[in-house]
């Protein structure tokens, strides 16, 4: 049998699904690296009940109809290790379950976008002290206009190297670190709103280097201009 170990789909009208359950079993259980674009049907990469062991690299761009990365539950990547998404206006998340191996995480022009990780009510009561990424090291946050959390329990990424934002003016946290000083790179205006939880829980300010960008959202005058 021939092992499939990357796979580019793209400009398919016909796909609900990238990863059809009748080719897992078979051809893609060595998958490394998966792309997927301008697929105007599709509504998720995969779905539930599938397993890719070995899949490090997963991309996926203008999906104009997809809600998510990966539906259900029970799909299981234990090697992703990068997740990039670019144009992708109708998605709501990325996963509900956690992707343990996770180091970087970029994410741009997806306006509907809410929670990248919801919190599943079938983990709720062991996932009510947060969640712990202990790999993902770069977040790349860019026009997520409806975003309001990473994660919708306390998160933690002790590895945290760099934070890169722009235009994601819902978002009020950032993930719990370790002993590093992670990086942000965004607007002052953004960075001024935060919550904080403190330094007993290792989310603070003091705990982030800031880098500030050109760009500051500006506000109108509450005067009139007309004459």
């Amino acid at each position: 049998m021939q092992y499939v170990q990357s796979m580019h789909v793209h400009d398919n009208n016909s796909l609900v699904t990238a990863m059809g359950e009748s080719i897992v079993g078979r051809y893609l259980l060595k998958l490394q690296w998966c792309h997927v674009e301008r697929c105007p049907r599709l509504q998720a990469v995969s779905t539930c009940g599938q397993h890719f062991p070995s899949l490090r690299t997963l991309s996926a761009c203008d999906l104009s109809m997809a809600y998510c990365i990966f539906a259900g539950r029970f799909s299981w990547f234990r090697a992703l290790h990068h997740i990039y998404l670019h144009n992708c206006p109708r998605l709501v998340f990325v996963a509900i379950h956690i992707i343990p191996c996770l180091a970087t995480l970029q994410i741009a022009y997806c306006s509907n976008l809410q929670h990248v990780f919801p919190s599943d009510d079938r983990h709720s009561e062991e996932r009510a002290s947060g969640v712990t990424f202990n790999k993902l090291k770069h977040i790349k946050l860019f026009h997520l206009h409806r975003l309001e959390q990473i994660c919708e329990v306390r998160l933690t990424a002790p590895a945290l190297e760099t934070i890169s934002l722009r235009d994601c003016w819902g978002l009020r946290r950032l993930p719990a670190v370790g002993s590093k000083l992670p990086m942000v790179d965004c607007e002052k205006d953004w960075w001024e709103r935060l919550e904080w939880d403190g330094l007993e829980a290792n989310h603070d300010p003091s705990l982030f280097q800031t880098r500030h960008s050109a760009y500051h959202k500006k506000t109108l005058s509450r005067v009139s201009v007309l004459r």
